[in-house]
C-alpha cells in the first residue's frame, strides 16, 4: 500500500498540437511511450491504483519557438503572436484546458 506521484510529458499538450511530429515530446530518443491524461489514468487503474488526480502544468513556448527555428522549411512564416515576456500570462489558460506540457498523476494503492 502507499501513494505514487508520476510525471511524464503530455502527448495531448498545446505544444504537440502546434508542432506535431516535430515536437520534442514526440522525439523517439526521449520518450518510448506517449500518454494523454486519459491513457495515463487508465495505465495506473489497470495496475490496481486508485487515481486521485490527473492534471497538466507547464507551457514552454520557448520550445515551440525553438522547433519553428529548427525546422524553418516545415514552419515557414510561422511565429507565435506572443512576446516571450508574455509567455507566463498564458499558463493559467493552458492549465485550465489540460493542455500543459507536463502530465502529473497522484494515485494510491491499498495494502494487500
Amino acid at each position: 500500500g502507499g501513494w505514487v506521484f508520476a510525471y511524464t510529458e503530455n502527448f495531448d499538450s498545446f505544444n504537440v498540437f502546434v508542432t506535431g511530429e516535430y515536437s520534442e515530446i514526440v522525439a523517439p530518443d526521449v520518450h518510448l511511450r506517449h500518454y494523454t491524461p486519459v491513457t495515463f489514468r487508465r495505465e495506473f487503474e489497470q495496475a490496481g491504483f486508485a487515481v486521485e488526480r490527473v492534471y497538466t502544468r507547464g507551457l514552454d513556448l520557448s520550445h515551440i519557438r525553438k522547433t519553428y527555428a529548427t525546422y524553418p522549411d516545415v514552419f515557414a512564416g510561422k511565429t507565435l503572436p506572443i512576446a516571450p515576456s508574455e509567455d507566463a500570462s498564458f499558463q493559467p489558460f493552458i492549465n485550465e484546458l489540460g493542455k500543459g506540457d507536463n502530465l502529473r498523476l497522484y494515485a494510491r494503492k491499498e495494502a494487500a
